[in-house]
């Protein structure tokens, strides 16, 4: 649907474009209003076809202003319809569905979650983490990707188009653990 909405735009603007230098042009009469007459004239020798033409440009313009998209991104999260109604799942719920797979690994913690959405309203998953330093990083980011992807998709019905994450530091184990001199 957006090709659809991009194309409809792009032609009305063309068109409103031709319209306002013909009309600029006639005013300036660098093209003389007699010859608008003719013009004119020759559309009534085919109204059928003029009925039609502006029929469709009126259907076109009427889909273009009322269709709905069932996915809409707004500020606060997305929103997303059908027809028995809309629901709008917050940055803040989707955020905290991120958090909760974090959490259930012990070698990571989450310093922070960042969302955002692309024109396609894909989720784009930006995690800055902590991890232990027996974690195999590779490993764990990957089944932390997938797993994000995973719980997205089936809690909220969303597509992730990206989980990026960055490894902010590696903590030791050894940090809280005291030597004992002899």
């Amino acid at each position: 649907m957006k090709i659809f909405k991009k194309l409809s735009l792009f032609l009305f603007s063309i068109a409103m474009i031709a319209i306002a230098v013909f009309v600029f042009l006639v005013t300036v009469q660098v093209i003389d209003p007699d010859e608008v007459s003719t013009i004119a004239e020759n559309l009534n020798d085919n109204a059928i076809l003029v009925v039609i033409l502006c029929l469709a440009v009126i259907v076109w313009a009427g889909v273009c202003i009322f269709k709905r998209s069932t996915k809409n991104s707004i500020d606060n999260g997305i929103l997303l319809e059908n027809e028995h109604g809309t629901l709008l799942i917050t940055r803040d719920s989707i955020t905290n569905l991120i958090e909760s797979v974090v959490n259930k690994n012990k070698d990571i913690k989450a310093d922070s979650v960042k969302i955002a959405f692309n024109d396609e309203n894909e989720l784009i998953v930006n995690i800055v983490v902590e991890v232990k330093d027996s974690t195999i990083i590779k490993e764990i980011s990957a089944k932390l990707q997938e797993s994000i992807k995973l719980i997205i998709k089936k809690s909220t019905d969303l597509d992730v188009r990206e989980v990026n994450i960055k490894v902010k530091d590696v903590e030791t184990e050894n940090k809280g653990v005291q030597t004992v001199q002899q």
